[in-house]
């Protein structure tokens, strides 16, 4: 709902500070300053944000379907604020059991992290779960996209081909078709999709 919004894009505001300060002087996203800034955000009202309102559901919901179907494996997707809110889920679940997370388009984490759990001790430090992420993130970044460039992340990263303005890229359809037609669907059948099915979000599809 709309809360659940604000409350995401209050996530993600010091991040986005920090980055956009970076821009301007010396880098303090990295080392002790940005370890402190994050960590400290909360101390500014228009940044506090509570876990109930940005991820507490979902994850409550991937427990349950994990441990419903433990010889599974599971995957968590979303994209733009989605997509980070499906990495902070990962991070929360212990390495054994964390499906992979794969986002498009999003913002990262690192900072993001440090916001939320900043003063939490539970499952291991922050920066431990953090570099334990590693193995269990794919971010896929489409060119030219501004979202993305919203604090760091400890994975890997796949660039997604786009030709556009960076509004256009920030889209999942223009991200998603500019995949199919460089790679395919790689499968063993190789499936197609019809360039109508994207014309309306992307014009120059067909």
């Amino acid at each position: 709902d709309f809360l659940d919004v604000l409350q995401d894009v209050a996530l993600w505001l010091v991040p986005a500070l920090m980055e956009g300060l970076n821009k301007l002087g010396p880098d303090i996203s990295t080392g002790n300053w940005g370890k402190s800034i994050s960590e400290y955000a909360e101390l500014f009202p228009s940044t506090r944000v509570a876990a109930d309102h940005t991820f507490k559901s979902v994850l409550e919901a991937t427990h349950l379907m994990i441990q419903s179907h433990p010889s599974r494996r599971f995957f968590l997707t979303g994209h733009s604020l989605g997509g980070g809110i499906a990495k902070m889920v990962a991070l929360q679940i212990p390495i054994a059991s964390r499906p992979l997370a794969i986002a498009f388009a999003s913002p990262g984490v690192q900072d993001a992290a440090r916001v939320l759990f900043g003063h939490e001790n539970h499952d291991g430090p922050i920066q431990t779960r953090l570099e334990d992420l590693q193995q269990s993130l794919l971010d896929v970044v489409p060119r030219h996209d501004l979202i993305s460039l919203i604090d760091q992340d400890p994975g890997n990263t796949l660039i997604a081909p786009c030709e556009g303005h960076p509004w256009q890229c920030h889209s999942i359809f223009r991200i998603l078709w500019g995949i199919f037609s460089a790679c395919g669907s790689m499968t063993f059948k190789n499936l197609t999709l019809p360039c109508e099915a994207f014309r309306a979000a992307i014009p120059d599809a067909c």
